[in-house]
C-alpha cells in the first residue's frame, strides 16, 4: 500500500488525521441532527450527508497536497479501490435509472475517499484519539438510547432504528477495545473506559438485536483466535473448532425453531426475489442506487402473506445480495476482493513486531461484526455504519502497512548532459508542474462547488421541506402539505416517494384528481410497482369512472398482491359491470377459493354462471390454509 511518511507532509498528515478523528465523531451524531431533539416529530426525514461533506473537504485538502508536492504510489489495494469505482461507473451508465445512481455513485466515492486517506495518510500517534473519539461518539448514542428507553420509547438513539444503532454499538465495542490496553498503567483511564462499555453494553441489551449480538459474538471470536494463533495454534484450533460444534448443536436442538421462523420471516422471501433480480441483470446489476425502486417488480407474491409484510420493501437485508443486484456479479466480485484483501491484512497484521497490532485488529473486528450482522439486515445501506465500515477497512490496511524498499534508478545509458540541458529540463518541469498545478487547483474548486450544491444543499433542503410536509400532512393541512411537497420536488425532482405522497394529498381535492393521477403516473415511470400506486391509481380511475383505464393497474395489485381480497373483489366488479364473462369468471373462482363463505362471490356465482358449487376442473391450486386478504383503504398512504 503506498504510504505518505508524516516527515514527508506534516501540514498534509496532521489535516487528514485530524479530519478522520471529526468525520468518526461526525457521522453517529450529526448524520440526523434532528434527532437529539426527543419531541421533535418527524426528526429522522432529516440527513446529512456527511460522507459527501468529507469528500469536500479533502478536495480542499487537496489544494494544500498539490502545493506540498505529494505525490501517490498505486499498489494491489489501490487496484481493488479503482476496480470498485469503474464496476461503479459502469453501473451507474447502464443504469435503468442514471439520476439515483449518480447519487449513489457520488456517496461510493465519498466513501472511497476516506478509505484512501485513512489507509494512505493516517498519522498513527492519533490512534488513541481516534479510538476515544468513537468511544465518546458511542457512548452518547448508548446514554440518550437508554434515556429513550427509560421515556417509554425505542432505544434507537439518533439511528432512527434499534438494530441499526445495536449493529454500531456492537461495532464500537470491538474497535475500542485498544483503551483497554493502553489504559492498564493509568487507573483512571481504564476506570472511565469501563464506565463507557458499561453504558455501551447496557444500550446493545435493550436493543434485543439478534444480528447485532451474533456479529460481536463472531468478532470476538475471531480476535481471540488470531491472538492465540500466535503462540499457540492448537488452542486457537480448539476454541474455534469447540464454538463452531456448539453453534451447530444449538441450531440443531433448535430446527423446530429456525424452521417456523423461516416460514414466518419476511427474509426468505425477499431473498428469493432478490436472486430472481439478479438473474434479470447478473452480469452489471440495475443501477447503483435502484433497490428500491427494481425490487417490487420482482417480489414474490408469497411475501404478503408474511405477517411483517408492507407495501414497500426498500432493502434486501443482505448486503451481498443487494450489491449483487445494483452492481452485478461484476460488483460483487470486486467488492469481494477488496473485502478479502482488508481480511487477510487484518489476519497478517497481528505480529509480536507490529506496533499497531492491536488497533489493526480491533478495526479488523470491527469490520466483521458489520459484515456479519449485515447477512440479515441493512444498516450498510445508511450513515453512519456504512461509511464507518469504509473508514474501517482503510484503517486495517494503514495500521498492517509495510514500506516497500526503495530502488534506485538505474543509471541512463546516455551521455552526461551539459549543464545548460540540465537548466533547461529543470525549468521545463517546473513550467509543467506549476501549471499541473493550477489545473488541479481549479478543478478541485469547481468540483467542490459542484457538490456542495448539487449533493449537500440541495438534498438537504429537499429533506425540510419534505419533513415540513408529513408535519402538515399529519395535521391534515392539505394546502401547506402540498406546496411543501412542490417545494420539495422542486430540489430533487426524483423523490419518488414525494412524488407519491404528493398524489395522495391530491385526491383530498376533488378539482385536483387528474393532478393525482398524472402524480402516480409519474411514481409508475420512476418505480414500477412502488407502494400501492397500482391499487392507487385504479380507485382514481374508477372515480372518474374510467373503468377500462383501471383494468390494468387492478390486475397488476391482483398479481403482485393475490393476498389483497379487497383488490380482487373490486376487480371482479369491474369485471361484471363491463360485461367480460371470462374473466369475471376466473376471479370469481379465485375469490371462492380464498374465502368460501364471500356473500357477494357466492351470489353471483349462482345467478351468473348457475353452478352449485366450484366445478374441480376450474379449481385454481389451493392455497396455504389460514392465509386471509388484507383489506385496504383507498388510495394509501
Amino acid at each position: 500500500m503506498s504510504d505518505t511518511d508524516v516527515s514527508r507532509s506534516p501540514n498534509a498528515s496532521q489535516l487528514h488525521s485530524w479530519s478522520i478523528v471529526f468525520a468518526i465523531l461526525a457521522l453517529p451524531i450529526l448524520s440526523y441532527p434532528l434527532a437529539w431533539n426527543h419531541s421533535l416529530p418527524h426528526r429522522f426525514l432529516l440527513v446529512l450527508p456527511i460522507a459527501v461533506i468529507y469528500l469536500i473537504v479533502m478536495l480542499a485538502i487537496l489544494v494544500l497536497h498539490v502545493r506540498e508536492g505529494e505525490s501517490f504510489q498505486l499498489a494491489r489495494i489501490e487496484r481493488a479501490l479503482l476496480a470498485v469505482l469503474g464496476v461503479g461507473v459502469i453501473s451507474t451508465m447502464l443504469s435503468s435509472n442514471v439520476s439515483y445512481s449518480i447519487s449513489a455513485m457520488v456517496l461510493l466515492l465519498a466513501n472511497v475517499s476516506l478509505f484512501y486517506v485513512t489507509s494512505t495518510w493516517l498519522d498513527l500517534h492519533f490512534s488513541r484519539r481516534l479510538t476515544t473519539a468513537w468511544l465518546v461518539a458511542a457512548v452518547a448514542e448508548a446514554a440518550y438510547a437508554l434515556w429513550m428507553k427509560a421515556h417509554g420509547d425505542f432505544p434507537v438513539g439518533t439511528l432512527g432504528n434499534k438494530d441499526w444503532l445495536a449493529g454500531f454499538l456492537a461495532m464500537s465495542a470491538v474497535v475500542c477495545l485498544p483503551l483497554g490496553t493502553a489504559a492498564n498503567r493509568k487507573p483512571a483511564r481504564l476506570i472511565a473506559v469501563g464506565v463507557g462499555y458499561l453504558v455501551m453494553l447496557a444500550a446493545l441489551f435493550a436493543c434485543h438485536s439478534t444480528g447485532a449480538w451474533l456479529g460481536c459474538g463472531t468478532a470476538i471470536l475471531a480476535v481471540i483466535v488470531r491472538i492465540l494463533w500466535t503462540q499457540r495454534r492448537m488452542a486457537a484450533l480448539l476454541v474455534g473448532g469447540g464454538v463452531l460444534i456448539v453453534g451447530v448443536a444449538i441450531a440443531l436442538l433448535n430446527v423446530t425453531r429456525l424452521e417456523k421462523l423461516w416460514h414466518e420471516n419476511v427474509r426468505p422471501p425477499i431473498w428469493k426475489g432478490v436472486l430472481t433480480m439478479i438473474v434479470e441483470s447478473h452480469f452489471i446489476g440495475t443501477g447503483l442506487g435502484t433497490f428500491t425502486y427494481e425490487y417490487a417488480q420482482y417480489r414474490p407474491p408469497e411475501y404478503f402473506a408474511r405477517p411483517q409484510a408492507t407495501n414497500l420493501t426498500d432493502h434486501a437485508h443482505n448486503e451481498f445480495l443487494e450489491i449483487a443486484a445494483e452492481s452485478g456479479i461484476a460488483g460483487l466480485g470486486v467488492m469481494l476482493w477488496l473485502l478479502g484483501i482488508v481480511l487477510v491484512r487484518g489476519w497478517r497484521g497481528f505480529t509480536a513486531s507490529a506496533p499497531n497490532r492491536w488497533l489493526a485488529l480491533a478495526a479488523w473486528g470491527g469490520v466483521i461484526v458489520l459484515v456479519v450482522h449485515n447477512l440479515f439486515d441493512l444498516n450498510l445501506r445508511l450513515p453512519p455504519n456504512q461509511t464507518l465500515l469504509w473508514l474501517l477497512m482503510g484503517l486495517v490496511i494503514r495500521c498492517t502497512h509495510t514500506p516497500s524498499p526503495e530502488v534506485a534508478p538505474a543509471l541512463s545509458p546516455r551521455r552526461k548532459p551539459t549543464p545548460a540541458q540540465v537548466a533547461a529540463d529543470e525549468k521545463s518541469a517546473q513550467t509543467a508542474a506549476r501549471m499541473g498545478r493550477l489545473i488541479t487547483m481549479g478543478s478541485s474548486l469547481l468540483l467542490i462547488a459542484l457538490l456542495a450544491y448539487t449533493h449537500v444543499y440541495r438534498p438537504v433542503m429537499a429533506d425540510m421541506f419534505f419533513r415540513k410536509a408529513a408535519i402538515e400532512r399529519d395535521h391534515e393541512k392539505w394546502e401547506p402539505a402540498m406546496q411543501n411537497y412542490l417545494e420539495c420536488l422542486e430540489h430533487d425532482p426524483f423523490r419518488v416517494e414525494a412524488w407519491y405522497r404528493l398524489a395522495y394529498i391530491c385526491t383530498k381535492f376533488n378539482e385536483t384528481d387528474e393532478e393525482a393521477i398524472k402524480h402516480y403516473l409519474q411514481v409508475v415511470e420512476f418505480a414500477p410497482d412502488y407502494g400501492d400506486v397500482n391499487t392507487n391509481l385504479a380507485y382514481l380511475y374508477l372515480k372518474r369512472d374510467r373503468k377500462r383505464d383501471a383494468i390494468p393497474y387492478l390486475q397488476r395489485a391482483v398479481e403482485t398482491n393475490p393476498y389483497n381480497l379487497t383488490t380482487q373483489l373490486i376487480l371482479a366488479h369491474v369485471y361484471f359491470d363491463l360485461n367480460l364473462s371470462r374473466e369475471l369468471k376466473g376471479e370469481v373462482i379465485s375469490i371462492l377459493q380464498k374465502d368460501p363463505q364471500n356473500a357477494w362471490a357466492n351470489d353471483l356465482w349462482q345467478s351468473r354462471f348457475r353452478l352449485e358449487k366450484l366445478d374441480s376442473t376450474n379449481s385454481p391450486p389451493r392455497t396455504r390454509k389460514g392465509i386471509r386478504p388484507r383489506t385496504p383503504t383507498h388510495p394509501q398512504r
